[in-house]
């Protein structure tokens, strides 16, 4: 006899996702998938950044799922997994628009209008600096950061540019902004006065 999966209480579909049972968690997905998405959309109003915190946390859900405190209710639990999946979103968005509008920026500083000798100069080193900072980052960390940064690409679209997975771009991202703040620190840490 078949199961009626949405007779199922949400512990017995844990219990059944526990088990490697798909059907269970298309069930929980199905279940859960507006009061995630409304969650999500308080992070953001793109309907893409909505379903790439709705994709994460279900994903997290899946692999964790042995985690969850069987006396909790999965609601709650589901609850705090969204929570901190759209704060790591607004997290990664505000690092990503700093490093993003660096060259705008300077771009934006060398366009005014009377800038003295040193300032125009001060500006073009700055800019070298970061180019050559980011010329000096391995390989595997130039290509997710000019991907990010540049092309204003997706998590998900770099990797599969890249062939790796959405935690390993994520990774590679975080490295390579470190490893770049490192170097610029170093660089006005020489040239202050």
């Amino acid at each position: 006899m078949a199961k009626n999966y949405k007779e199922l209480t949400d512990f017995e579909l844990v219990k059944l996702i526990e088990e490697g049972d798909i059907k269970a968690f298309e069930e929980i997905f199905e279940r859960y998938r507006m009061f995630v998405k409304n969650i999500a959309r308080k992070f953001s109003n793109e309907n893409n950044r909505v379903e790439e915190i709705l994709q994460n946390t279900f994903l997290k859900v899946f692999m964790k799922i042995d985690q969850f405190k069987k006396n909790a209710k999965f609601s709650s639990w589901l609850y705090t997994i969204c929570k901190n999946e759209g704060r790591m979103f607004l997290r990664e968005r505000e690092k990503y628009r700093k490093f993003k509008n660096i060259e705008d920026r300077m771009d934006h500083f060398e366009r005014k209008e009377n800038k003295s000798i040193d300032e125009k100069v001060e500006l073009k080193d700055l800019k070298k600096t970061v180019k050559k900072a980011i010329s000096e980052l391995p390989k595997h960390y130039q290509q997710v950061l000019k991907k990010a940064a540049f092309e204003g690409k997706k998590y998900q679209e770099i990797a599969e540019e890249l062939d790796l997975t959405t935690p390993q771009v994520k990774s590679r991202l975080y490295r390579a902004r470190q490893k770049l703040k490192e170097m610029l620190a170093k660089h006005i840490k020489y040239t202050s006065y």
